[in-house]
């Protein structure tokens, strides 16, 4: 298996020149406790050994019938292989986690004798038992990794079991992160974060974050990290080089490796703040002519609302894949019992929502402002498809409270009540929601024109034609390919 872990929860000494985690931060709410292996083995009584394993540079006195409970010992000693005859078998491992202590405790788990564990040594033990084939013993030490599972070590334990074949831990892990992972607590937890994992998290439709810009920022951070190996906040050197360039980030050679997991976010989601495409537009990092095929697609969207017949997304009209494409995701923390209320920042094409949350019962409204500026109130009815979920952020649980995707027609001033609970749920509590506000508009190779000649410039003309070829998104395409 060989040293591939290098992260903190072993190897601290390997990524010295990653920040240092701060010892001050407290991002556990505790600290797990020892415990007693408990593996069920059975022992008969027994005998003299009548085997002696040689590993460590020292001897292990053993019984057949003992090791026969791992099918490693019991293929080595009763195979047609030269060592089922032998009285001293001679063991080798080059995996740095397997260590004499480790070993010592896997025979005695096989002895059904009491083992005490600190943390730590859980690891050790679990690649032990996994390399000896002792299944029992690592699905009881898998069961005290996932409870080990905190922020600060979710991506470290996640990379760990994907290295040892842990699928139990490596699948539990995976779906906690997708529910408490974002937003993280500082920035230095990202460090482990591979461009891979980020994927595989943000194009889930499972994911709970505060919003899609948070995801941008992410994103922003992980190049810093994978290039510079610092995860500073304002880091105005790093990113002005990326800013001042000719050629958006991702277009040049060296940001090539970040194109798949930028295409995974909800670009045309990233566009509904005036402020956010300003900010992306300074960074240089997506190309222009995807944050102008974001705008028009938005504002195709919102003219359509003024359609006689358009009054907002269904299932019919929109499919689920669909709603994971365009629909807007957010979630916000309630830390204690009270009577919280919030509205959605940004643009949701003139459907102003509003969410309230008193502990037991969720209601959102559709709030109407007498105001002749506002943009597209001639419909007083308007739907609305939503999914919601409600979690408790310090829990293991990950399975989710969230409803299938629902079709809300709503009047002005009008409330619904999307869930009455039994009971309070603990907290904090993370309240998440995906809300599609419109039906997205669908656009063809013969709408809009790109003009490529000047990508470099960041001048991109969107021009409506009726006799363009179908090549005419090959410079959208190029950053999708």
């Amino acid at each position: 298996m060989g040293n591939y872990l290098g992260i903190s929860l072993f190897n601290k000494h390997s990524n010295a020149s990653r920040k240092r985690r701060n010892s001050n931060d407290n991002h556990d709410d505790h600290e797990p406790k020892r415990f007693r292996l408990n593996t069920n083995c059975v022992v008969e009584e027994l005998g003299k050994p009548d085997i002696t394993l040689l590993a460590f540079g020292r001897e292990w006195p053993c019984h057949r019938n003992i090791l026969n409970q791992s099918n490693f010992f019991r293929t080595l000693t009763n195979a047609p292989f030269k060592e089922s005859k032998m009285n001293e078998i001679q063991l080798h491992t080059d995996d740095f986690l397997i260590t004499e202590n480790s070993f010592s405790q896997l025979i005695d788990a096989m002895y059904d004798r009491d083992v005490d564990l600190v943390p730590d040594e859980i690891f050790h033990l679990v690649v032990t038992a996994q390399y000896f084939q002792m299944h029992n013993i690592v699905e009881y030490c898998e069961s005290k990794i996932i409870e080990m599972i905190r922020s600060s070590n979710c991506i470290d334990i996640y990379h760990f079991a994907d290295r040892y074949f842990l699928s139990k831990t490596k699948d539990f892990v995976f779906q906690w992160m997708l529910l408490r992972l974002f937003p993280v607590k500082c920035w230095d937890q990202l460090n482990f974060l591979t461009l891979e994992l980020a994927e595989m998290l943000i194009k889930n439709a499972r994911l709970v974050t505060p919003n899609e810009m948070y995801l941008y920022y992410v994103l922003r951070m992980l190049i810093q990290i994978q290039m510079k190996n610092t995860c500073m906040e304002e880091n105005e050197q790093f990113y002005g080089e990326i800013r001042s360039h000719n050629l958006p980030f991702l277009l040049r050679k060296e940001g090539k490796q970040f194109s798949s997991v930028f295409k995974t976010l909800r670009l045309c989601n990233l566009v509904i703040r005036k402020e956010n495409v300003e900010i992306i537009i300074k960074d240089n990092i997506i190309p222009r002519n995807m944050i102008d095929m974001c705008i028009f697609q938005n504002w195709m969207s919102l003219i359509s609302i003024e359609s006689p017949d358009n009054f907002g997304p269904t299932l019919e009209l929109v499919n689920e894949c669909e709603f994971e494409e365009y629909a807007m995701r957010f979630s916000k923390i309630i830390d204690k019992p009270d009577y919280h209320s919030w509205k959605f920042i940004g643009f949701s094409f003139a459907f102003d929502l509003a969410m309230f949350f008193d502990g037991r019962t969720l209601i959102v409204k559709r709030v109407h402002q007498i105001n002749e500026h506002k943009i597209s109130h001639s419909h007083l009815l308007r739907r609305i498809m939503l999914r919601w979920n409600i979690s408790e952020i310090n829990s293991l649980n990950i399975e989710m409270e969230q409803k299938d995707i629902q079709t809300v027609t709503m009047t002005t001033n009008e409330e619904v009540c999307l869930k009455q609970m039994p009971k309070e749920p603990k907290y904090p509590c993370r309240i998440s929601i995906e809300v599609l506000f419109h039906v997205p508009y669908k656009s063809n190779d013969s709408d809009v024109m790109i003009d490529r000649k000047n990508v470099s410039s960041n001048n991109v003309s969107i021009l409506k034609s009726s006799s363009i070829p179908s090549k005419a998104f090959q410079s959208y395409k190029r950053f999708f390919s």
